[in-house]
Formats: C-alpha cells, structure tokens, sequence
C-alpha cells in the first residue's frame, strides 16, 4: 500500500484502507454509467474528485486489475465511457507517467469538444503534473484562449514549444505575442488620448 499511497498523496487523492472499493464494484459502477453524449455536458469537476476517491481506495494488489477492467471496457463495451477513460488514465498517471495516455487524452479531447473548459482545465492540470505533455498542453491552450486568458494562453504556448519542434507551435506563439503585443499597445493609445482629453 505504501508504493500507491505515496503516488495517490502526491495528486492529492484521499487514500481510505479501511473503506477499499473492491473491483466487483468498480464492474457495477461501469455497468451503471449512463453515457451519452448529452451526459457530458452535465459533468462537473466534482465528479472527478469523487473518482479520484474512488481510485484511491482500490488496494495495490487491484490497482492495475482495475486498469485491465476500464480498458476492456472501452474496447468491448463502451469506447466513450468518461469512468473507465478517467480511472484507466489516471491509474496510467500514477504507474507509469512518461507513457503515451491515450485513453486519458481521448477523455479530455471529447471535454474540449462540448467545450466544457473548467473539466478540460483540470483534467489538463493532472497529465502535466506528471510530464510536459505537449497534446496536454495544446488542450489547455486552447481552453484558456476560449475563455479568453490570453496571458496564461502565451505562457502556455511557451511551455509547448519547448516540448513540441512542429512549426504550427512556433507560428501559434508567435501570433498570440504579436496579437497581445496590438493589444497592449492599442490600450496605452487609448489612454494616452482619454488623458489628453483632460489636460
């Protein structure tokens, strides 16, 4: 318990011992989700802690059994299900960070879809607490300059072109500089008349 404990402690995930969730229950909660694309627009960020508790009270010995369970489902039963992409990524996440999570990255792709940015935030958050991914970092990206955080966008895009050598990265940084460079220099205009207007 103390190899998972120290990985759970370090994504701040509550660890319940006494209280394990037992993979016939992980199987029934599977069994259970309701998925439909509909549904995705009524997850919250809550939702999430409540998995992230959910995982963290699987035993080691079950741990990646679980993992084995939620991809068999994707691939045999429901290839959308948030549950079993979630709980199969994070469990990636915390037993082998520097591989390719494709199940997780799918997740947050079909978030950035319904353009549901707070869930693609977070969920953003957790792949790069591990590793500068630059598929993680592109989603975030794109999330802040949705809700329209240019500042936290560019250094966003500064981080990825450390990461990712594709031009496309180089080409997007340079227009959001130069847009924030406009902007900024059309607010100090701006004020430069408003101020004159009162002398």
């Amino acid at each position: 318990m103390i190899f998972v404990a120290r990985f759970f402690l370090r994504l701040n995930f509550k660890i319940f011992p006494e209280d394990n969730m037992e993979l016939n229950d992980l199987q029934v909660l599977l069994a259970e989700e309701n998925w439909t694309p509909a549904r995705m627009l009524h997850y919250s960020t809550a939702d999430f802690i409540d998995l992230d508790e959910k995982i963290g009270s699987f035993s080691e010995e079950d741990l990646y059994e679980a993992k084995a369970i939620c991809d068999e489902h994707i691939e045999d039963v429901v290839p959308n299900s948030v549950i079993a992409r979630y709980m199969s990524g994070i469990i990636t996440l915390l037993t082998r960070p520097q591989e390719d999570n494709f199940n997780f990255l799918d997740l947050i792709s079909s978030f950035v879809q319904v353009q549901q940015w707070e869930i693609v935030d977070l969920l953003c958050a957790k792949v790069l607490d591990k590793n500068e991914s630059k598929h993680a970092l592109r989603f975030l990206a794109q999330s802040y300059d949705h809700q329209g955080l240019e500042e936290k966008k560019i250094a966003v895009w500064k981080r990825l072109v450390k990461v990712d050598f594709d031009e496309t990265a180089f080409s997007a940084l340079f227009i959001a500089l130069k847009i924030s460079s406009l902007m900024h220099l059309n607010f100090i205009k701006k004020s430069s008349r408003s101020f004159t207007m009162y002398i």
